[in-house]
C-alpha cells in the first residue's frame, strides 16, 4: 500500500483538491494519470519540476488548494527540489506522511503541525510510532499542512485514524488536515467520544 514509486499505490500520481470559482457537480476533483499520459511522461516517479509545472497550471485554474498524494521524504536534485518548494509558496499544498519502523533517519517533523491542543481524552491507544516517511524540511516549510495516511484493518474493514501519535506529539490524518482547511477551523477530537466542529458533533470510537 505504501511502496515508494508504485503508481497504483500512490493513486496514480496527484490527487488534486479543487475548490474553484467554476461550478462543478462536486467541489472535489481527482486528477488521475491515464495510460497515454504515462507514456508521454515516462517512468514514475516523475521529476519534481514536472510536479511544479502541474501546480502552476492549477494555480492558473484558480485552485484553492492541492494535495500531493505521494511521499516527498527524500532529497533529490537540489535545483528541482527548490523549484517545487518555491511554487508551494503560491498556494496551500498539503503533504502526506506515514509510519515506518525501518526508517533509520527520519526527517524532523516540525511541532507546529501538531494536534496536541485539539485532542482530548486517553491517547494511549492511538496509532503511534517514532519513525516514518516525513517530508523533507524544505517541503514542510512551505506546506499548508501535513497528515498521516496510515490505516489498519479490523474484521475485514479498513479504518483511518483521525489523529495519530508520532514521537512526542499528536498529528492529524491527511483527511482531517484537509477537512480543517475546508471548514476554516480545527475540529476538536475527543478520543472515544466525538469530533466537535463548533458544537456540531459526530460520534467516534477510540
Amino acid at each position: 500500500l505504501f511502496g515508494r514509486g508504485l503508481l497504483m499505490n500512490l493513486l496514480l500520481g496527484l490527487m488534486i483538491l479543487l475548490v474553484t470559482s467554476v461550478t462543478y457537480a462536486s467541489p472535489f476533483i481527482a486528477v488521475m494519470i491515464d495510460q497515454k499520459t504515462e507514456k508521454e511522461l515516462g517512468d514514475f516517479p516523475y521529476t519534481r519540476d514536472r510536479t511544479a509545472k502541474v501546480i502552476e497550471k492549477l494555480i492558473e485554474a484558480k485552485s484553492k488548494a492541492i494535495v500531493l498524494k505521494f511521499f516527498v521524504d527524500l532529497k533529490k536534485d537540489e535545483k528541482l527540489d527548490n523549484q517545487l518548494a518555491d511554487v508551494m509558496k503560491k498556494i496551500p499544498v498539503f503533504l502526506q506522511a506515514r509510519f515506518d519502523i525501518e526508517e533509520e533517519k527520519p526527517n524532523h517533523l516540525d511541532s507546529k503541525f501538531n494536534y496536541n491542543k485539539e485532542t482530548k481524552g486517553n491517547i494511549q491507544n492511538l496509532m503511534s510510532g517514532k519513525s516514518g516517511w516525513i517530508p523533507t524540511p524544505k517541503f514542510l516549510e512551505n506546506s499548508a499542512g501535513i497528515g498521516f495516511v496510515d490505516a489498519f484493518e479490523q474484521k475485514e474493514m479498513k479504518f483511518f485514524p483521525l489523529v495519530v501519535k508520532y514521537q512526542d506529539n499528536i498529528y492529524p490524518s491527511l483527511q482531517l488536515a484537509i477537512l480543517n482547511f475546508i471548514i476554516g477551523r480545527k475540529v476538536i477530537i475527543d478520543i472515544g467520544k466525538d469530533a466537535n466542529n463548533k458544537g456540531k458533533k459526530v460520534n467516534i470510537n477510540d
